[in-house]
């Protein structure tokens, strides 16, 4: 499977709808990362689970229909928030639960393993136990602290090695995932650096594939733009991070991650007073458009998807389908109809998809010129029966 794009993705529903909407070219190159957000009290008593015997396994169930449902390829999927011994109703870790539950169903997967989990015994047996194919591709997910931790390249390289021994992987079955997460407190320049150490230590091994990821979107919008009702742009560091990186390595199979249009410290928690807003990605940038509390209503979106549509950035409603249901909104109507109707302006969940549409189609544009212009090694990831 040529790979050019690795989105790390919560597993929402606004994140599957944004993965249905992408056209089979756009999914064919891409390898999404599901990360199944905790199973928390609230949901825990939503109508939908509190009469579940078997509440958390329900929800994992539920959240691999979603991910199938989604995608017509091949995936990766983790529970890098849940605590590693955590285990569900019928005393199995999370992960290893998530991962059978899309095999059921005829999902490709890309078991990850998280490289700070690693040392939870429980963690490590239930991985080593996952029922996959002996010849099946596995990813390793490296966090902020365990990049941090390749300054003592001794003591890291160990601990990779202590991994593929004990699920008895070659180095030609493991992919490395080079996650910075949340990146808005660091520079270019020290993404850069860190990640050019990790492959400089992991690239003679000769790994399938490597992909370097993070995120410049802060967690709140007002992290963004200081204030409401005004528009701007957010580098999106780890898209130059990856560049350049990719020009340091071309020999290496180096794919390109982030986290869409939201990071990994976003909360789901339902806030009137969180602003509308439209995160429409650009040449290395996003273009964020900041509005008011949504206690107001949804009808500013309106007056938002306006702004975007009127500006320079705007690649017109037949880029992406999330840019088409921004220009409906801009236009207030069911665009093409006989008799268009009033729609309204989209809530939280929608927007998300209609952005993370948009940043896929854009994304890939991006990744594309610059493997042509670099031809570099291309990321190849090797899924058994695919």
């Amino acid at each position: 499977m040529r790979t050019t794009y690795i989105p790390f993705l919560h597993a929402k529903k606004g994140e599957f709808s944004a993965l249905r909407h992408a056209t089979k070219e756009q999914r064919a190159t891409m390898l999404p990362l599901f990360d199944i957000g905790l199973f928390t009290n609230k949901l825990r008593e939503s109508p939908r689970y509190r009469n579940e015997a078997a509440p958390t396994c329900a929800y994992l169930e539920c959240i691999a229909d979603g991910i199938v449902d989604a995608t017509s390829g091949p995936v990766m999927v983790d529970t890098s928030q849940w605590p590693a011994e955590e285990v569900t109703e019928t005393g199995e870790v999370a992960i290893a639960y998530a991962v059978q539950a899309l095999l059921e169903r005829g999902q490709a997967v890309v078991p990850v393993v998280g490289l700070d989990r690693w040392d939870s015994e429980e963690y490590r047996e239930a991985m080593a136990a996952l029922d996959v194919d002996e010849e099946s591709t596995w990813a390793l997910r490296l966090d902020s602290s365990d990049i941090e931790d390749a300054a003592d390249p001794i003591h890291f390289m160990e601990r990779i090695e202590d991994v593929t021994r004990e699920l008895g992987l070659r180095a030609s079955q493991l992919g490395i995932l080079i996650d910075f997460g949340d990146v808005t407190g660091q520079t270019r320049e020290s993404l850069i650096a860190q990640a050019d150490l990790v492959l400089r230590l992991l690239g003679p091994a000769g790994y399938q594939f490597y992909a370097v990821a993070g995120c410049s979107m802060p967690s709140t919008i007002d992290k963004a733009l200081k204030k409401r009702n005004t528009e701007g742009t957010l580098l999106r560091k780890e898209m130059r991070a990856w560049h350049r990186l990719r020009e340091m390595h071309p020999h290496l199979p180096l794919a390109f991650g982030d986290y869409g249009v939201r990071g990994p410290r976003t909360s789901d928690i339902q806030n009137p007073n969180t602003n509308g807003k439209i995160r429409h990605s650009i040449q290395n940038n996003f273009y964020i458009v900041r509005g008011e509390p949504r206690r107001k209503g949804d009808g500013q979106m309106h007056r938002l998807a306006n702004i975007v549509a009127s500006s320079e950035h705007f690649q017109g409603p037949q880029f992406s389908w999330g840019d088409r249901e921004l220009y409906r909104r801009a236009m207030r109507e069911d665009i093409g109809k006989r008799k268009p109707k009033i729609i309204g302006g989209g809530g939280s969940t929608e927007w998300i998809a209609f952005d993370t549409n948009h940043h896929f189609a854009w994304v890939q544009l991006e990744v594309a010129a610059v493997e042509h212009a670099l031809k570099a090694v291309p990321v190849e990831v090797v899924i058994p029966g695919w």
